[in-house]
């Protein structure tokens, strides 16, 4: 594991070690690193040289303070109940910033890019109000989660722990179940737990903003040996279809030809310009690519309207055929 990432741990779990102000008894550094002893490890000198070093960090961030103001040993307690500046949801942020660069750079530059932003410390160059990220497909408002439910969850995820959740089903049926976690996803605007359900053998997902609460329970989660993530999203999971590759081919006209002269769909993409224009004198041309078949996909087909026209394969021809009839069916 890369050493941030180590160290984002390790002051996670001192965070959560650390009591409010409204606790009677607050740990020092010593009481810490007996209960941690698995995270700081080697020579003991080295051991709570490094142990102070997160603390110190933990203080300068704002995160905890010293209740013994001058003392020695330094005693220690964390100074607010918000959740915002959690060490977890600060990683889970820049993993999440980390997966839009990827759909956003060729694969040939994010890997170099981004490992760069991630080791500096620079203020960025380009000032905020320069720059923005815009969507090309309608955008829907994020599902409203409660800070405290992503901590707990991704708390019970890095520290392979179990959670008890209170769980509002999409019925408005209530649950409070035991979780044993194995996976996030994000898909568009809504962040999904993978995770087993109390005995149960089989793994499924829990949307987080049906969470009303969310706290890791004592006892290690029980690991499905099973679980793939990339596999359950080919199967479909991030979208309807499982994503069997095609072959698709389009006769395409207007803007759509423009943009996917400059935004193939595929790396085998070939475009051939037809040899007469259209009815209303518009260049058209025959496209062929290698694809997912997926909702994306779909929708996308879809949105396309009248600049393209799907020639092959044929059930994706129907497919989209039926939808265009029942469309017209409403409005005409």
């Amino acid at each position: 594991m890369p050493v941030h990432l180590l160290c984002l741990e390790r002051q996670a779990r001192l965070l959560d070690l650390i009591p409010f102000h409204s606790a009677s008894d607050y740990p020092g550094s010593a009481t810490l690193l007996e209960k941690m002893s698995d995270s700081y490890t080697g020579a003991e000198s080295a051991r709570r040289r490094r142990i102070e070093r997160d603390l110190d960090e933990l203080l300068q961030t704002g995160q905890i303070e010293v209740t013994n103001a001058g003392g020695k040993p330094r005693y220690f307690c964390r100074l607010t109940n918000d959740a915002a500046n959690d060490p977890r949801l600060l990683d889970y942020i820049q993993t999440l910033s980390d997966a839009l660069l990827k759909e956003r750079l060729p694969s040939r530059r994010h890997e170099q890019l981004w490992a760069k932003l991630r080791d500096s410390q620079q203020r960025p160059l380009l000032a905020e109000k320069r720059f923005r990220a815009i969507s090309d497909s309608q955008r829907l408002l994020p599902a409203d989660i409660k800070p405290k439910v992503l901590v707990g969850v991704l708390a019970a995820l890095i520290q392979r722990q179990i959670l008890r959740v209170g769980y509002r089903k999409p019925d408005d049926s209530f649950q409070r179940p035991l979780l044993h976690p194995q996976g996030l996803l994000q898909r568009g605007p809504v962040l999904y737990l993978y995770a087993l359900k109390n005995d149960e053998m089989e793994v499924k997902m829990f949307a987080l903003h049906r969470m009303t609460s969310a706290s890791v329970e004592a006892g290690s989660a029980r690991d499905d040996p099973d679980f793939d993530l990339d596999q359950r999203i080919r199967e479909g999971d991030a979208d309807y279809g499982r994503g069997e590759p095609i072959e698709l081919r389009l006769r395409v006209r207007g803007y759509i030809l423009g943009q996917l002269r400059e935004c193939p769909l595929s790396e085998d993409q070939v475009i051939v310009e037809d040899d007469d224009d259209d009815d209303d004198g518009v260049l058209t041309a025959t496209l062929t690519a290698t694809v997912p078949a997926t909702g994306q996909l779909y929708r996308w087909l879809l949105g396309c309207g009248a600049n393209i026209e799907i020639l092959a394969p044929e059930h994706q021809r129907n497919a989209v055929a039926k939808t265009a009839a029942a469309i017209a069916k409403i409005y005409c």
